[in-house]
């Protein structure tokens, strides 16, 4: 279904017609609800949908506004007041590794050794970047261990090679992939129906009793 249409099922509803166009100017907040259900709901549909093609925990895509330090990698922003006008608007850091299973998650002893994680389906390996040395398991602030990379040539504060935590995908990044977009213009459109088809038939219901 193309995102912002819906569709309702009028084979059981002939019946209930005149009674709904006498009353239809005041229709019970039947879109009132159904946008406060796309609001509440829609925000889980769209990180199932990322979670269908990345390997990431749904709470690191889901916004959280009870904590701070409990927040996701994720804000969202939803504008609109009617169905048609409605539109999210994603704002997001770009992810390290540890949020894609790094392995390992503490430094070895030995000097040389793989840093690897999943991403998408396959686990990958992070490769020697150009300009860089080869990545590395240190501690972060707040005591997370992170992959590192030293600039080579470059001179940081103290004096020493400049240190850049590796990288990977932004959440915007995520959501824009053609595949998540996919999932998410096909849930939003089937929640949007499921729920307008609910409110509806429940104001048809008191409308003709």
């Amino acid at each position: 279904m193309p995102k912002g249409s819906f569709k309702i099922d009028l084979s059981d509803l002939h019946y209930k017609v005149n009674k709904f166009v006498k009353t239809l100017d005041d229709p019970s907040g039947v879109f009132t609800k159904t946008m406060s259900d796309m609001r509440s709901r829609a925000p889980g549909k769209i990180a199932d949908a990322i979670r269908t093609q990345y390997s990431i925990k749904k709470a690191e895509v889901m916004p959280n506004k009870t904590s701070r330090e409990k927040r996701g990698a994720v804000s969202i922003r939803i504008e609109g007041e009617t169905i048609e006008a409605l539109v999210f608007h994603f704002k997001g850091r770009t992810l390290t590794p540890l949020h894609f299973g790094m392995k390992p998650t503490q430094r070895p002893d030995k000097k040389n050794y793989k840093i690897s994680a999943k991403i998408k389906k396959a686990r990958e390996v992070f490769e020697k970047k150009p300009g860089y040395s080869l990545p590395f398991i240190a501690k972060a602030q707040g005591g997370k261990m992170l992959a590192f990379q030293r600039e080579e040539g470059s001179v940081g504060k103290n004096g020493r090679e400049k240190i850049d935590a590796r990288r990977t995908v932004a959440i915007p990044e995520m959501v824009d992939n053609l595949d998540v977009r996919e999932f998410i213009d096909n849930d939003l459109g089937d929640l949007l129906e499921k729920r307008f088809n609910y409110h509806m038939d429940r104001f048809l219901d008191k409308a003709v009793k």
